[in-house]
């Protein structure tokens, strides 16, 4: 791999460390954090959505917290995300080159 791919996929499909935490902040006890992050996390969007939404709010101080756990820990959520995002279009990327 060389530096010219990386920022190529960069450009094109990296997530923002300060969107997600903006988003985490703001909107984090909706899950919107998430939905942004797409990839593998995506689904916890929906937790927290359906947690939120079916307790009525009542659930949202608990949403929140973790929200508020997720926005500390934002770079590192973010950076493992675009490394598992990288790897999988590099590995799709390879198979397409050898495919005959």
């Amino acid at each position: 791999m060389d530096n010219k791919t990386r920022l190529m996929w960069d450009s094109a499909h990296k997530k923002n460390t300060g969107t997600f935490a903006v988003l985490a902040l703001f909107l984090g006890g909706l899950g919107v954090h998430r939905f942004y992050l797409g990839g593998d996390g995506w689904w916890m969007g929906f937790v927290y959505l359906g947690m939120t939404l079916l307790s009525v709010g009542l659930l949202w101080p608990v949403t929140g917290l973790m929200a508020l756990i997720e926005l500390i820990l934002c770079k590192s959520i973010v950076a493992k995300r675009n490394d598992q995002e990288f790897t999988k279009w590099m590995l799709q990327r390879e198979l397409m080159e050898t495919a005959p």
